[in-house]
């Protein structure tokens, strides 16, 4: 697991991994009817539009957060692209936790589970409308001290990481999930249509 990064290659790193985010969504999941999108393998199992609908809530959340500190840096500052960024010991736990190869398996907060039954027409309009979002603003971090600049947690007001940490663990837990939707048309009893 890569804690340390030249800021103009992690930005590339994470711009690249998004955009493959969406075409993994575009090419695998979004052509599924509404039957299969819905399908749960247990009533305590997500379905892949609770998947998307769980990284819509708490991505939000990230994605605001990252934006107002972007809005907030004088246009004038200028990045220099050797700047280097390491992760805090709150980041690299969180990555650790929320990385796709790790099994750790962590409850959801209750404010980032998913209701019952969204629409999966909605979830996935706006999951792409977050991914869009990202991909955006990935290259005005440049501009930010990815280190000094901090985000409050939702889930716990006294728990911070640095800006940083969060484009890196959000990017791994956007990953994780879209691995879960994609295992779940894997299972036995998976709708044909």
């Amino acid at each position: 697991m890569k804690t340390e990064y030249i800021i103009s290659d992690l930005v590339d790193e994470l711009t690249y991994k998004h955009q493959d985010i969406l075409s993994i969504l575009t090419m695998q999941l979004a052509p599924l009817s509404d039957a299969q999108k819905v399908w749960k393998p247990a009533p305590t199992s997500w379905s892949i539009t609770e998947c998307l609908a769980h990284l819509n809530l708490t991505h939000t959340y990230y994605i605001r957060q990252i934006q107002k500190k972007v809005d907030d840096v004088p246009h004038t500052v200028q990045g220099t692209p050797d700047r280097r960024f390491i992760m805090s010991k709150n980041g690299r736990l969180m990555l650790k936790a929320l990385d796709p190869a790790s099994t750790w398996k962590l409850p959801a907060p209750a404010m980032a589970r998913p209701r019952t039954n969204p629409d999966p027409d909605s979830v996935f309009d706006r999951f792409v409308e977050l991914e869009n979002l990202f991909l955006e603003l990935l290259p005005q971090t440049t501009k930010l001290d990815l280190e000094g600049s901090k985000v409050i947690s939702p889930f716990f007001n006294w728990l911070k990481f640095r800006a940083g940490d969060v484009l890196i663990f959000v990017t791994a837990h956007t990953q994780r999930h879209l691995n879960q939707a994609l295992r779940v048309t894997q299972l036995p009893g998976f709708p044909r249509s």
